[in-house]
């Protein structure tokens, strides 16, 4: 623990690790205490195999960083992790295509353009409105119709 009392102190020694991490600043009586970076990411992700599984579960996953991922590289560093997890890879990585569907924390986002922080704990899961492939690759061509949904909403 760095405890500093002047604010040109703080200024020097904060800009140089701006720009690379992300750091926590409190107040200690009068000065700044600087917290450790966090350095990873948890992931629980959807699994689920249809030709094995009556229904899905969620597996966590730790990932060491320091700086903020997307989605996408999250999906492929758990890919990396275990060969087994099935996820989609975006082709543009600007948020145009849409291949990179996914749900995080309960909301249907664009996976290569959603930033995780480092400390941050996030839930993946297949986007709602397609049926599932595996894990949280989904089935673009058939879209699940508002009845489908509600099904199997009710089922999970």
């Amino acid at each position: 623990m760095l405890v500093l009392s002047g604010c040109m102190t703080v200024k020097r020694i904060l800009n140089p690790l701006c720009r690379k991490t992300t750091i926590s600043i409190g107040i200690e009586r009068g000065g700044v205490t600087l917290f450790s970076p966090a350095t990873n990411i948890i992931a629980k992700v959807f699994r689920f195999d249809p030709s094995n599984e009556k229904e899905g579960y969620l597996q966590s996953f730790t990932i060491k960083t320091s700086e903020p991922l997307s989605v996408m590289t999250i999906l492929a560093k758990i890919h990396d992790l275990d060969p087994t997890f099935a996820c989609r890879t975006s082709t543009c990585f600007k948020g145009q295509c849409g291949s990179c569907l996914i749900r995080v924390n309960g909301k249907n986002v664009l996976g290569c353009v959603e930033l995780v922080h480092p400390g941050e704990e996030v839930i993946l899961e297949p986007h709602s409105n397609f049926r599932i492939i595996r894990d949280v690759a989904v089935d673009f061509s058939q879209p699940l119709s508002t009845h489908q949904k509600n099904d199997e909403e009710k089922d999970q």
